[in-house]
C-alpha cells in the first residue's frame, strides 16, 4: 500500500482492506464486509492524506517521477520523487528478514525491520 500509494498513479484500496478482510469478494453477487474493526484505517487516512499535500506524490503530469536510491538492493526498494520545494523519500523492505542499509546518505537509519518501510518528507 505505501509503494501504491507513493509511485506514480492512482493507488488502489480494495474494499474492505482497511479492516482486515480475509476473504474473497464475490464479484458478480452481492457479498457483505464486516466492518467491525477498522484497524488499518488511520494508515490508509494518513497514507492518503500524504499523497494529497505533497505535490511530488501526485498523479501524471502534476507529479515528479520516481528516482531510484543507492539504498536500493535485492530485498529493499528506496526511491525520492521530487517536485519544485517538495520531495518525499521512500524505502521499503520487502523480505521477511531484518535488512542493514548499506548506504544510507538518504535516511537516517541502519537497519529495517522485516516489511517496514520509512517516509521521508521535505
Amino acid at each position: 500500500s505505501v509503494l501504491a500509494a507513493t509511485l506514480k498513479g492512482m493507488p488502489l484500496i480494495y474494499g474492505g482492506q482497511e479492516s482486515e478482510l480475509d476473504k474473497r469478494l464475490e464479484f458478480f453477487y452481492k457479498d457483505t464486509i464486516e466492518w467491525d474493526d477498522y484497524r488499518y484505517a488511520d494508515f490508509y487516512q494518513r497514507l492518503l492524506q500524504l499523497k494529497k499535500d505533497n505535490p511530488a506524490l501526485w498523479n501524471g503530469q502534476y507529479g515528479a517521477q520516481a528516482e531510484v536510491l543507492a539504498e536500493t538492493n535485492r530485498d529493499i526498494f528506496a526511491f525520492k520523487r521530487e517536485k519544485d520545494n517538495n520531495s518525499v523519500s521512500v524505502i521499503i523492505n520487502f523480505s521477511k528478514q531484518e535488512q542493514i542499509i548499506e548506504d544510507s546518505s538518504n535516511f537516517a537509519i541502519k537497519k529495517l525491520a522485516a516489511w517496514d518501510y520509512r517516509i521521508k518528507v521535505e
